[in-house]
């Protein structure tokens, strides 16, 4: 098995940071992301519009900032795993927030609860970003990591209140890339996945079936 690199253990810190509902860690991963944010250099503002769930918002400043600047959104907020009911070995072969490398031929395999939503999307914002800035290259929009919490019951008390607010406004968003699927070969897909939500109310009167 090849040896670990400084970019996958960190990955592998941000699994282990139990950001699971419904009591996410909120607090260690804001405490995470801020030295993430000074080891690479990036400045770094944590805003609560509901207290106890911090939206992160991250900046590298581009050469030309009035250009409108680019967002790279994530959710820092995983599903249960229903640890609390000792069901998850049915479901686990490791412990969900373990972060476990395992062996696979020469290469390995990382098991946790958000290695796929999402957390394995923000670490590669944040490495791509890291190794932007190691290369002395400078970009001309200005670049905005967005770390949001609670998008797994609906973002409401996250990314709803956000980009209604002046701190969003701020950043002048010309365009964004949200959440994706990281593949696990060299294939590079581009898909949208929701354009913009629509809420339907049915109200349906008479006896219940299935």
């Amino acid at each position: 098995m090849r040896p670990e690199t400084p970019s996958v253990a960190r990955f592998r810190e941000y699994l282990q940071i139990q950001t699971v509902h419904p009591k996410p860690d909120y607090e260690t991963c804001r405490e995470y992301l801020k030295h993430q944010a000074e080891e690479i250099g990036l400045e770094f503002k944590s805003v609560e519009y509901v207290a106890g769930k911090p939206v992160i918002i991250m900046s590298l400043p581009g050469t030309n900032p009035e250009l409108p600047s680019i967002i790279l959104n994530s959710h820092t907020d995983v599903v249960p795993v229903f640890e609390c009911c000792s069901i998850w070995p049915e479901f686990w072969d490791y412990p969900p927030f373990s972060a476990e490398r395992v062996p696979d031929g020469d290469d390995f395999k990382i098991y946790a609860r958000g290695s796929q939503d999402m957390k394995v999307v923000g670490s590669c914002y944040l490495e791509a970003i890291r190794n932007l800035k190691a290369a002395g290259k400078s970009l001309s929009r200005t670049l905005h990591l967005t770390f949001v919490p609670d998008e797994e019951i609906g973002g409401i008390d996250g990314m709803a209140y956000f980009v209604k607010s002046q701190d969003f406004k701020d950043l002048n968003a010309g365009f964004a890339l949200d959440e994706g699927i990281a593949n696990v070969g060299p294939e590079l897909y581009a898909f949208y996945g929701e354009r913009s939500p629509n809420n339907v109310k049915f109200t349906a009167r008479g006896e219940t079936g299935h």
